[in-house]
C-alpha cells in the first residue's frame, strides 16, 4: 500500500507527548525560518526540566509537599508552552492533589506522601517520555 503524499500546508507530525500544532506555532515564531528558535526553546525546556525533576526527586525524598507542588506548577506552565499538553495536564493534576494534601495535612503527620507514591511514579515516567520526545525533536542531541 502506498502512502499518500502529505499536504505542504499540514504541520509536521509530532512525536507522542508533543502537540504538532504547538510545535508548528513555535516554528512560525522563528524569523529566519531555520528552526533555531524552536531548538533554543526546546533546549531551554530540557535543561529546566532536568533541574526541576532533580528538585522533585529531592522533595519526594524529603516528603516536602510544598517543594513537590512548586515543581509541578512550574512544569505545568513550561510543558504547556512547548506542546507537552498531556504532561502539562498531569502536572496540573499533581499540583492540585498536592495543594489539597497541604491544606488538609496536620503538623506532625507521619507520612505526608501516603497515597501519592503511585501518582508520583507515573508522573516521573511521563516526564521521561516527554524528555525523550523533545530529544527526538532535537535530533537526539541534548543541550
Amino acid at each position: 500500500m502506498l502512502d499518500e503524499p502529505k499536504s505542504a500546508a499540514s504541520p509536521p507530525a509530532a512525536l507522542p507527548g508533543l502537540n504538532a500544532t504547538s510545535l508548528g506555532a513555535l516554528r512560525a515564531l522563528d524569523p529566519s525560518g531555520g528552526g533555531a528558535f524552536l531548538r533554543r526553546v526546546l533546549e531551554t525546556y530540557l535543561r529546566s526540566m532536568d533541574k526541576h525533576l532533580d528538585a522533585l526527586r529531592a522533595a519526594r525524598a524529603a516528603s516536602d509537599l510544598n517543594g513537590l507542588r512548586a515543581v509541578a506548577h512550574t512544569l505545568k506552565s513550561s510543558s504547556s508552552s512547548i506542546g507537552a499538553l498531556a504532561f502539562a495536564a498531569s502536572s496540573a493534576e499533581l499540583e492540585a492533589a498536592l495543594r489539597e494534601r497541604i491544606e488538609a495535612s496536620a503538623p506532625g503527620v507521619a507520612d505526608p506522601l501516603a497515597g501519592l507514591g503511585e501518582q508520583l511514579s507515573r508522573y516521573l515516567a511521563q516526564a521521561q517520555q516527554v524528555r525523550e520526545a523533545v530529544l527526538a525533536e532535537l535530533g537526539g542531541t541534548a543541550p
